[in-house]
């Protein structure tokens, strides 16, 4: 009887018992359909709220300011009307100005760039998670970079974050490119964007730079191949050239402010320190992340745990490099999950955002997802990526119930929303179980491996709904009446000079925005007669504050509310007219 001839494949092929769906392509699926719904989450009402006062007033006045102001608000921009420098970065306002010459002062066309530079992130993050671990790993990076609900929910507001994601993570690409290729150009080219990076956010831009060049340091043998030394060179020059313009500019034409811009840039000066001790929507403490991120954090546990793995013929084929000239990428993502605890650390003192550094989540729960879709043929190795998922998972857990616990606004609404409290703790374990047994090889020789697509396809899906409740729940419900009172009062303020105090008012920013005036808020009129006398020296033009709310900023004492009622002309049924409902604003201009 004639032998069987051997076969010319792999056990891995032939083995119709434990044949996977196809990973790559089916990573390739999933990032297809993940940038398409990402660029929906982001461009769908993205007009509809009123300006986020703390997030997007700075920016957005700035943009007016180089507007209005030109030559001399772009050498020493500021934050208010045609104000005093504020320190603050250039390259976002000027970015936001070109929208507002175009466009004109709208919400939605200063939030546009924001939504690109989200989507362009996404697709950097895929191109440098490929370099690492090839396909699928970059495209399920570059998927969950598209759905994570604090990215896409940034995205959708005018701050500079999302800029700096995608600036800092293509001067990571072209590094990659210039070390690894020997490419010299690619390092200018990194250099360029880590400068204007520097011009979005100073030092912060630093979250980039270093794990770049901590991965080249991890790999001393490089600085002897090639012309690794005068790419590192071309990247130091072009960063040091385009990242101090703002810099050089100031000190030949406004030579006193140098130090205050170059303390700012750098976070030393009080306004920097003042901006960090701000709240922000996105902020790094481990709540907020816990909160948005519960459904990801287990998968990112089992990508850690995959950052040890080498990298084979697969990897290799699918976009991952190799040879002498590799940089050291788990170094990299190392350095990137530093940064983001180090955030997290410091968040009870400073209210940093978590944007710049959650590409590294991202990162991880795509490593994750390859973990489950490309199984290790090493029974130890998988073994220890299934503990990582269930260890993940329980650090998860217990941070979730210590923070439902919390007296102070507990997460998930607490004891007073038992249900809520459950399905979100039961979904927390069930991803880290299923993910655990996923990864050690579960269930594939009866699914085939389709269902570590599904349960990927699964989580993808859970990002997209949570992106949705946020934007509908925290976003698209900011509708403070501000549109609406800037279009009453503009006619009134419109004589005022740019600087001049010309209204009182609680949304300052929104409104500053739209009138390009300035405005204060309630604190130093707590009299009657401090109300006669900003009055009767005919500045001031218009008074608003919410319905309800207490004496402070945002609203007068009592007693200066009466007088103000006494002598002014109540225009707030006007107001809620333009707005088609209640605004539950009380608005006053003079007689």
């Amino acid at each position: 009887m004639a032998r069987r001839a051997a076969s010319v494949y792999s056990r891995a092929v032939t083995d119709e018992g434990t044949r996977q769906e196809d990973p790559e392509a089916s990573g390739r699926l999933l990032f297809a359909l993940a940038l398409l719904a990402g660029a929906l989450l982001r461009l769908v009402l993205l007009g509809q709220p009123d300006l986020f006062g703390a997030d997007e007033g700075r920016w957005a006045i700035g943009a007016r300011n180089l507007v209005e102001g030109g030559l001399a608000q772009a050498v020493a921009l500021s934050d208010r009307p045609l104000g005093p420098p504020a320190g603050t970065p250039l390259l976002l306002p000027a970015l936001l100005s070109v929208m507002v010459r175009i466009f004109g002062a709208e919400e939605w066309a200063i939030r546009l760039p924001s939504a690109f530079a989200g989507l362009v992130g996404a697709f950097l993050l895929e191109r440098i998670v490929r370099r690492g671990w090839g396909q699928p790993a970059g495209h399920l990076a570059g998927a969950f970079a598209a759905l994570l609900p604090p990215l896409v929910s940034a995205s959708r507001v005018a701050t500079v974050e999302p800029s700096l994601v995608a600036l800092g993570l293509a001067g990571v690409i072209f590094g990659l490119r210039a070390f690894e290729e020997d490419l010299p150009l690619e390092g200018a080219l990194s250099g360029f964007f880590f400068g204007l990076g520097f011009l979005a956010k100073g030092y912060a831009v630093l979250l980039y730079m270093a794990p770049l060049l901590l991965a080249l340091a991890a790999r001393p043998r490089l600085f002897s191949l090639g012309r690794t030394k005068r790419s590192l060179a071309l990247l130091v020059l072009v960063f040091l050239v385009v990242g101090g313009g703002q810099l050089f500019a100031v000190a030949f034409l406004r030579t006193e402010l140098f130090g205050f811009q170059l303390a700012t840039l750098f976070g030393a000066s009080e306004a920097a320190v003042r901006i960090a001790a701000e709240p922000t929507a996105f902020g790094a403490d481990l709540k907020s992340l816990v909160s948005t991120l519960f459904f990801f954090l287990p998968l990112a546990g089992v990508g850690l745990a995959f950052l040890r793995r080498p990298v084979g013929e697969a990897e290799i084929e699918s976009g991952a490099t190799d040879g002498d000239r590799r940089l050291d990428h788990g170094a990299l993502w190392g350095a990137f999950l530093v940064a983001l605890l180090s955030l997290v650390a410091v968040a009870g003192k400073l209210k940093l955002s978590s944007i710049p550094v959650l590409p590294v989540v991202a990162a991880l729960a795509g490593l994750g997802g390859t973990a489950i879709l490309r199984l290790s043929p090493d029974p130890a190795r998988r073994r220890r990526e299934a503990i990582a998922a269930a260890a993940a998972g329980a650090v998860v857990l217990a941070a979730s119930a210590f923070f439902v616990a919390s007296p102070v606004d507990p997460l998930f609404g607490g004891r007073a929303r038992p249900v809520d409290v459950t399905a979100a703790l039961l979904a927390i374990a069930g991803v880290a179980g299923l993910a655990a047994m996923l990864v050690f090889g579960a269930f594939r020789r009866v699914l085939k491996g389709r269902l570590a697509l599904v349960f990927l396809s699964g989580l993808l899906v859970a990002g997209g709904i949570e992106s949705v409740r946020a934007i509908r729940f925290a976003l698209l419900t900011h509708r403070t009446g501000a549109r609406e009172v800037a279009e009453q009062i503009a006619p009134l303020v419109a004589p005022a000079r740019p600087e001049a105090l010309s209204f009182r008012g609680g949304e300052r920013e929104a409104l500053e925005f739209r009138l390009f005036r300035t405005g204060a808020s309630w604190e130093a009129v707590a009299t009657p007669e401090a109300f006669s006398l900003e009055n009767g020296a005919g500045t001031v033009r218009s008074w608003i504050w919410p319905d309800g709310a207490p004496a402070g900023a945002l609203a007068p004492p009592a007693a200066v509310r009466e007088a103000i009622a006494a002598s002014l002309r109540d225009v707030s049924a006007e107001v809620s007219a333009r707005a088609g409902r209640p605004t539950g604003l009380h608005v006053f201009v003079r007689r």
